[in-house]
Protein backbone atom coordinates (compact mmCIF):
# COMPACT_ATOMS: atom_id res chain seq x y z
CA UNK A 1 0.00 0.00 0.00
CA UNK A 2 2.47 1.85 0.53
CA UNK A 3 4.24 1.60 -2.71
CA UNK A 4 0.23 2.90 -4.04
CA UNK A 5 0.92 6.24 -2.02
CA UNK A 6 4.29 6.93 -3.42
CA UNK A 7 2.99 6.18 -7.22
CA UNK A 8 -0.24 8.55 -6.70
CA UNK A 9 2.54 11.07 -4.93
CA UNK A 10 4.41 10.66 -7.89
CA UNK A 11 1.48 11.02 -10.25
CA UNK A 12 0.45 14.20 -8.65
CA UNK A 13 3.44 15.74 -8.81
CA UNK A 14 3.76 14.79 -12.38
CA UNK A 15 -0.05 16.26 -13.02
CA UNK A 16 0.94 19.77 -11.22
CA UNK A 17 4.19 19.85 -13.61
CA UNK A 18 2.40 19.16 -16.46
CA UNK A 19 -0.45 21.68 -15.74
CA UNK A 20 1.99 24.45 -14.48
CA UNK A 21 4.25 23.72 -18.08
CA UNK A 22 1.10 24.10 -19.96
CA UNK A 23 -0.42 27.30 -18.58
CA UNK A 24 3.36 28.49 -18.67
CA UNK A 25 3.19 27.58 -22.35
CA UNK A 26 0.13 29.03 -22.58
CA UNK A 27 0.66 32.08 -20.95
CA UNK A 28 3.87 32.63 -22.49
CA UNK A 29 2.37 32.23 -26.62
CA UNK A 30 -0.66 34.47 -25.70
CA UNK A 31 2.30 37.41 -24.43
CA UNK A 32 4.48 36.50 -27.69
CA UNK A 33 1.25 37.02 -29.79
CA UNK A 34 0.04 39.99 -28.48
CA UNK A 35 3.81 41.69 -28.87
CA UNK A 36 3.65 40.50 -32.37
CA UNK A 37 0.36 42.72 -32.59
CA UNK A 38 1.87 45.66 -30.90
CA UNK A 39 4.75 45.86 -33.42
CA UNK A 40 2.06 45.20 -36.11
CA UNK A 41 0.22 48.04 -34.61
CA UNK A 42 2.99 50.41 -34.19
CA UNK A 43 4.95 49.83 -37.30
CA UNK A 44 0.94 50.37 -39.07
CA UNK A 45 1.08 53.84 -37.35
CA UNK A 46 4.67 54.79 -38.57
CA UNK A 47 3.50 53.80 -42.34
CA UNK A 48 0.21 56.05 -41.97
CA UNK A 49 2.66 58.77 -40.63
CA UNK A 50 4.58 58.86 -43.23
CA UNK A 51 1.87 58.31 -45.57
CA UNK A 52 0.11 61.37 -44.41
CA UNK A 53 3.79 63.28 -44.70
CA UNK A 54 4.19 62.82 -47.73
CA UNK A 55 1.20 63.99 -48.91
CA UNK A 56 1.33 67.13 -47.28
CA UNK A 57 4.95 67.53 -48.87
CA UNK A 58 3.42 67.24 -52.25
CA UNK A 59 0.65 69.15 -51.68
CA UNK A 60 3.04 71.82 -50.52
CA UNK A 61 5.37 71.30 -53.64
CA UNK A 62 2.43 71.73 -55.81
CA UNK A 63 1.25 74.83 -54.30
CA UNK A 64 4.93 76.30 -54.83
CA UNK A 65 5.31 75.32 -58.21
CA UNK A 66 1.50 77.16 -58.86
CA UNK A 67 3.37 79.90 -57.39
CA UNK A 68 5.97 79.84 -59.32
CA UNK A 69 4.42 79.50 -62.25
CA UNK A 70 2.12 82.46 -62.12
CA UNK A 71 5.32 84.22 -61.24
CA UNK A 72 7.16 83.42 -64.26
CA UNK A 73 4.68 83.23 -66.83
CA UNK A 74 3.83 86.59 -67.08
CA UNK A 75 7.75 87.99 -67.33
CA UNK A 76 7.89 85.02 -70.62
CA UNK A 77 4.45 86.64 -71.84
CA UNK A 78 5.80 89.89 -71.55
CA UNK A 79 9.33 89.46 -72.98
CA UNK A 80 7.34 87.03 -75.58
CA UNK A 81 5.21 90.21 -76.97
CA UNK A 82 7.87 92.27 -76.85
CA UNK A 83 9.81 90.25 -78.90
CA UNK A 84 7.04 90.32 -81.30
CA UNK A 85 5.94 93.67 -81.46
CA UNK A 86 9.68 94.43 -82.16
CA UNK A 87 9.97 91.84 -85.17
CA UNK A 88 6.89 93.30 -86.66
CA UNK A 89 8.59 96.85 -86.35
CA UNK A 90 11.29 95.57 -88.15
CA UNK A 91 9.25 93.31 -90.89
CA UNK A 92 7.56 97.28 -91.22
CA UNK A 93 10.47 99.20 -91.18
CA UNK A 94 12.62 96.83 -93.56
CA UNK A 95 9.73 94.72 -95.52
CA UNK A 96 11.55 91.54 -97.08
CA UNK A 97 13.03 90.95 -100.59
CA UNK A 98 10.91 89.44 -103.24
CA UNK A 99 14.26 88.69 -104.95
CA UNK A 100 15.41 84.82 -105.21
CA UNK A 101 17.80 84.89 -101.97
CA UNK A 102 14.78 85.89 -99.75
CA UNK A 103 15.93 86.19 -96.23
CA UNK A 104 15.16 87.46 -92.83
CA UNK A 105 16.80 90.82 -92.14
CA UNK A 106 19.78 90.50 -89.70
CA UNK A 107 17.75 92.92 -87.12
CA UNK A 108 15.01 90.03 -87.08
CA UNK A 109 17.10 87.00 -87.07
CA UNK A 110 18.86 88.58 -83.86
CA UNK A 111 15.39 89.15 -82.07
CA UNK A 112 14.53 85.82 -83.18
CA UNK A 113 17.75 84.41 -81.75
CA UNK A 114 17.03 86.68 -78.88
CA UNK A 115 13.98 85.76 -78.38
CA UNK A 116 15.14 81.40 -78.39
CA UNK A 117 17.65 82.62 -76.01
CA UNK A 118 15.12 83.75 -73.55
CA UNK A 119 13.15 81.00 -73.52
CA UNK A 120 15.70 78.60 -72.84
CA UNK A 121 16.77 80.43 -70.21
CA UNK A 122 13.02 80.69 -69.45
CA UNK A 123 13.49 76.25 -69.52
CA UNK A 124 16.51 76.37 -67.11
CA UNK A 125 14.97 78.69 -64.26
CA UNK A 126 17.31 81.46 -65.41
CA UNK A 127 15.28 84.17 -66.62
CA UNK A 128 14.61 87.14 -64.86
CA UNK A 129 11.52 88.29 -65.10
CA UNK A 130 10.92 92.30 -65.93
CA UNK A 131 10.23 94.33 -62.62
CA UNK A 132 6.67 95.26 -64.03
CA UNK A 133 5.79 92.06 -65.23
CA UNK A 134 7.03 90.27 -61.90
CA UNK A 135 4.81 92.96 -59.41
CA UNK A 136 1.96 92.32 -61.54
CA UNK A 137 2.17 88.61 -61.02
CA UNK A 138 2.83 88.87 -57.26
CA UNK A 139 -0.09 91.16 -57.44
CA UNK A 140 -2.07 88.69 -58.99
CA UNK A 141 -1.31 86.01 -56.58
CA UNK A 142 -1.94 88.22 -53.62
CA UNK A 143 -5.28 88.97 -54.90
CA UNK A 144 -6.38 85.23 -55.73
CA UNK A 145 -4.48 84.48 -51.96
CA UNK A 146 -6.88 86.99 -50.75
CA UNK A 147 -10.05 85.61 -52.59
CA UNK A 148 -9.65 82.02 -51.70
CA UNK A 149 -9.84 82.35 -47.96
Amino acid sequence: MKGYLIAAGILLVALALWFSHDTGYSAGYAAGSNAVQAADAKGAEQAGATTDQRQTDAAAAGSQLQTQIQLTIPAIEVQADDSQRRIHTLYLAQPAAVAAGCRRPDSVQAELDAAVDRANEAARGDLRPHPAAQDAAQGAVAAQRGGSG
